[in-house]
């Protein structure tokens, strides 16, 4: 399902592992890079795992509710920022993807259930999000495909917000 909107993904590697292709195309790019691959499917019984490695930043982009809501859960109590993608699915206009905080989101189904469950957990609603103000389209069938280009923009503002917050932090710090 995902050769429609992952630039890893070709056919032919169907076969293979996501994080193994992603390790490759990443080295190609640098074979210099550091990677720290992980084959592992994250949840919260075995989210400790993630304790052995060191994160600036934690990319959410998980499509599990219950696993969005443990590694933010885990980038809090370790002070690691985090940024979440909420809901790209049913979703045909890339511009209306934004960048907020989750208590601002608004026609997302995904982060209307995430602001409960973190609310019920008393979890802050200030994590920034990328989340769509385009209402899922309505479908009869019981899934969709991601429109090719709506998930791998909202990945682009996602680096961008963290790039820029890098470069924030560090015309911060090193400021007279």
């Amino acid at each position: 399902t995902n050769l429609n909107r992952q630039i890893i993904t070709l056919n032919d590697n169907l076969e293979m592992k996501k994080v193994e292709i992603a390790e490759k195309r990443a080295k190609l790019i640098n074979p210099k890079i550091n990677i720290n691959a992980l084959d592992i499917f994250l949840t919260q019984e075995n989210i400790n795992l993630l304790d052995k490695y060191h994160f600036d930043y934690i990319i959410d982009a998980c499509d599990t509710i219950d696993t969005k809501v443990s590694l933010i859960k885990y980038a809090l109590k370790r002070k690691i920022k985090i940024i979440s993608c909420m809901g790209t699915g049913k979703r045909l206009d890339a511009t209306k993807l934004k960048i907020t905080t989750l208590s601002k989101t608004s026609n997302d189904p995904l982060a209307k259930i995430m602001r409960r469950r973190l609310r019920e957990e008393k979890i802050t609603l200030q994590i920034p999000v990328v989340y769509s103000e385009e209402l899922p389209l309505k479908i009869n069938s019981q899934t969709i495909a991601s429109c090719s280009y709506v998930p791998g923009v909202a990945g682009l503002l996602m680096t961008n917000y963290i790039i820029n917050d890098i470069i924030k932090s560090y015309q911060n710090d090193n400021s007279v």
